[in-house]
C-alpha cells in the first residue's frame, strides 16, 4: 500500500476526529522544513504525552499521535465536555488514546480492499519512547495545527 494513500487517509481521519468529537479545526502545513523544525522545537520546549497503536493485516504497522502536556486539558473538557478544573490525569491519558484509536480505526475504514484488526492503544513511555518513533526513518509525520496547538501523528508501515 503506498504510503501517500495512507497519509491522505490518515488526514481525512485526523480532520473528522478533531473536528467532530474534540471540536477543533485542523490544518495540515505543506513545508517539510516547517513541519521538521517544529517536530524539533516541539521535542525541545514542550512535554509532549502520547499513545501508539499498532494494526495487523493486508498492511501492518503502527500509529501514533503525540500532544503538547498544555494541550491536554482543553482537548479532554471538549472531548468528555467537563469543566477543564474537573479533569483528573488518568482522563487525559484515556483521551490521548481514545484519539488515536478513533482516528486509527477511520483510517483504516477509508482504505479500500484492505483487513485490518486494530490493536489496543498505549501510552508513550520509558518501554514505548517518543524519540525512538521520531527518529525512525521509516515513520511518517504530520504535524497539525489546530486552534493554537501543535500537534504530531503519524504511521510505520510494515
Amino acid at each position: 500500500m503506498k504510503q501517500e494513500i495512507f497519509v491522505t487517509k490518515m488526514k481525512q481521519a485526523i480532520s473528522d476526529v478533531f473536528e467532530t468529537m474534540l471540536f477543533q479545526a485542523v490544518q495540515f502545513p505543506d513545508n517539510s522544513l516547517r513541519i521538521a523544525d517544529r517536530m524539533h522545537q516541539m521535542r525541545r520546549e514542550d512535554f509532549l504525552s502520547g499513545a501508539t497503536l499498532a494494526f495487523e493485516g493486508s498492511c501492518p504497522g503502527i500509529f501514533y499521535f503525540l500532544i503538547p502536556e498544555q494541550a491536554m486539558g482543553e482537548m479532554t473538557s471538549n472531548f468528555l465536555g467537563i469543566d477543564l478544573n474537573e479533569i483528573t490525569v488518568e482522563q487525559k491519558r484515556d483521551v490521548v488514546k481514545e484519539a488515536l484509536n478513533m482516528i486509527g480505526g477511520k483510517t483504516l475504514s477509508h482504505l479500500e480492499g484492505g483487513r485490518f484488526k486494530l490493536g489496543l492503544p498505549a501510552l508513550m513511555d520509558e518501554d514505548n519512547p517518543i524519540d525512538a518513533l521520531l527518529e525512525n526513518p521509516d515513520a511518517v509525520h504530520l504535524l497539525i495545527e489546530a486552534e493554537g496547538s501543535d500537534f504530531i501523528a503519524g504511521f510505520k508501515l510494515g
